[in-house]
């Protein structure tokens, strides 16, 4: 009887299982939590994920918030960014998992009637960039200005890109140094380090948060723009500089590329390269009509004008928020890509019809064709050693450094021979004289009484001078002995920093290679000249009052009349300083730390014992040499007879 009755009751509980409806909320597909169920979440990519209730981990919500409205927004192409930017608000529902990454650009800015629109606004030569926030268009919410169209997956640039670019380091540094110096700045007057974002600071559908600060100059509100990684941390400025560093390496490169394409002139080149970078960096710095994504507008503009990003601003800021992943769509030689599509289009629509023909189709199979065509080994070889476009990085004071690289230009033309003769005015690091080992010694003890530098340590970059030095903050430590005890004093200081075209600083062992050089092969120049001067029955070049090397010293460490080059200064008498570093030292500042190749320093090191003899025996100067050009003849002559083999 009790086995007939459990089975009675079996079948009476069977269909329950296998196919009655019953409550969605106690059904194995979901969670347990009613609040968790598909019924409470929204497939709108702007909503707001709920809050995880602290102390109850089987619950992603609690009743109270499962019964507030959802905030739903318009749709908009950075979904994925602002689910990115919501970790610290807790775990997101299991049921709405976080969209799935595109798998290709080619989905990204499809709506045509924009395009439409768009070349509308071409022909009545309307700036884009000038647009109200108010369109009737998506171009604002897009994250693109214009490059709206489907790319291919074929013209997409590959994801290597940045590893094959080759770029003048001298052509680099300039903007590099202007990003550094906008971003020291802003470091500078502003500290991130306690702060903590709140919710209302952020931007809806840009990884930004608006961060209100109080000028500390004029004491009045601000905003200042702080964008976060994928991580939801501050990106902080030493990482922005060298992704900023590596995206204009790519623009710089890629341009170059589709104006090789277009048969462009070197000069018109350049003038467009300087357009193109002044331009980018304007989206970047300026707060001229526009949120700058790095610097500071004020509160009252901010909030009146109800001001937004820039359609080319907002891709730029998606770059940047997404650099570290590599899975991202916002690669270096896209964003690069996308730079100059647009550039085209608002600065010069007319350049953009006659090589494009309108179609952002023909751009990106132009740029997948110049970019095969210049990745060779010798297209690369004259970017290596591309003009920066000014010369003002050549003022050598009162010494007219061109008519002596026109003299000695039937050497340096040849790259070949001064690669095989170069060698023979270098000396191993041995045969250093002592004026030379001191020069070395003393670079080491310089910093001796300084504190250890950090690295990431705040550095005022030096504006008087394009590239390549910085002032760190520092303390000196002094200990003096008086009265039979140690009294111990600490001195605020800026530690002199020679940075690289990359603006990271260089370090010691790099200075020190360089310096050995420079000595060596002015040595072997002063000696060679001295040798074709006997033979010609004239005097020796007088060494004294003061030598080559006791002028190059003082060049180096003395800081009387301007900032030294290897050392430290006080922070009280920075300001006193009229000049922060002469023609001369920018020059041998220039040598220590730019990727000069044999020929530039072969030119710069005869261009340095010049410019002593010239300011330091001028009567010799004057009575055998004349000018530049005949120092340059004397020295050429003496440099082919030593090479020759003929004494």
């Amino acid at each position: 009887m009790n086995l007939l009755f459990a089975c009675a009751l079996a079948v009476y509980l069977l269909p329950g299982i296998h196919g009655t409806p019953v409550n969605p909320k106690s059904s194995l597909t979901h969670d347990i939590c009613p609040v968790c169920s598909p019924g409470t979440h929204t497939a709108f990519p702007d909503a707001v994920p709920l809050v995880k209730p602290a102390g109850e981990n089987t619950c992603r919500g609690s009743a109270e918030e499962a019964s507030k409205p959802r905030q739903v927004g318009k749709k908009s192409s950075h979904a994925d960014f602002v689910l990115a930017d919501t970790g610290n608000l807790g775990d997101p529902p299991v049921d709405n998992p976080r969209p799935a990454k595109k798998q290709t650009q080619t989905l990204i800015n499809s709506n045509y009637e924009d395009t439409n629109q768009r070349q509308l606004w071409l022909a009545q030569k309307v700036d884009l960039n000038q647009l109200p926030s108010s369109s009737n268009t998506e171009l604002y919410a897009s994250g693109l200005e214009n490059m709206r169209e489907r790319v291919p997956p074929e013209l997409l640039p590959l994801p290597n890109l940045i590893y094959q670019v080759v770029i003048n380091p001298d052509v680099l540094a300039p903007y590099n140094f202007r990003i550094k110096a906008s971003l020291d700045l802003i470091s500078e007057k502003y500290n991130f380090r306690s702060y903590t974002r709140q919710p209302e600071e952020k931007i809806p559908d840009l990884p930004v948060y608006m961060v209100s600060r109080l000028d500390p100059q004029d004491h009045k509100q601000v905003v200042v723009p702080r964008i976060v990684d994928t991580k939801n941390k501050l990106c902080s400025p030493y990482a922005i500089t060298g992704v900023l560093s590596t995206l204009i390496k790519c623009v710089m490169f890629s341009q170059r590329a589709l104006l090789n394409r277009m048969n462009t002139t070197p000069e018109e080149a350049v003038r467009q390269r300087i357009s193109l970078m002044d331009w980018l960096l304007e989206r970047f710095f300026s707060s001229d009509g526009q949120i700058p994504i790095f610097g500071e507008i004020q509160a009252a503009e901010y909030y009146r004008r109800k001001l937004k990003f820039k359609p080319i601003q907002r891709h730029l800021i998606n770059h940047l928020h997404s650099h570290t992943d590599p899975r991202s769509d916002y690669t270096s030689g896209f964003t690069s890509h996308v730079v100059i599509g647009i550039w085209y289009l608002q600065q010069h629509p007319s350049k953009w019809t006659e090589h494009f023909d309108n179609q952002e189709m023909n751009f990106w199979a132009a740029m997948k064709e110049s970019l095969a065509v210049i990745n060779d080994v010798k297209s690369k070889s004259v970017l290596r050693t591309e003009p920066w476009g000014s010369q003002e990085y050549r003022d050598w004071g009162n010494f007219k450094i061109a008519d002596l690289e026109e003299v000695l230009s039937p050497l340096t033309s040849k790259r070949s021979w001064v690669k095989a003769r170069f060698p023979q005015f270098k000396q191993p690091a041995e045969e250093l004289s002592v004026l030379e080992e001191e020069i070395l010694y003393r670079r080491h003890t310089v910093y001796s009484d300084a504190l250890p530098v950090n690295c990431r340590k705040r550095m005022l970059s030096i504006k008087t001078i394009p590239h390549f030095t910085g002032l760190q903050c520092n303390k000196r430590v002094q200990k003096v002995q008086q009265g039979g005890r140690e009294i111990i004093t600490i001195e605020d200081i800026f530690l002199i920093r020679l940075l690289g075209s990359t603006v990271k600083e260089n370090p010691g062992q790099d200075v020190d290679k360089r310096l050995k050089i420079l000595m060596s092969v002015l040595r072997g120049l002063y000696n060679t000249l001295n040798i074709h001067l006997k033979k010609l029955g004239r005097p020796f070049l007088p060494n004294s009052n003061p030598s080559y090397l006791e002028w190059l010293s003082g060049v180096l460490f003395d800081k009387e009349h301007s900032f030294p080059i290897l050392g430290w200064i006080p922070q009280e008498l920075v300001s006193s300083y009229t000049v922060q570093f002469t023609p001369i030292q920018q020059q041998i500042i220039l040598s220590l730390t730019s990727r000069r190749t044999n020929t530039h320093l072969f030119t710069d090191t005869a261009g340095f014992l010049g410019y002593w003899c010239k300011n330091y025996q001028p009567e010799y100067w004057h009575t055998y040499f004349k000018d530049e050009s005949g120092f340059g003849k004397l020295l050429l002559n003496a440099i082919i007879m030593a090479t020759s083999g003929q004494r």
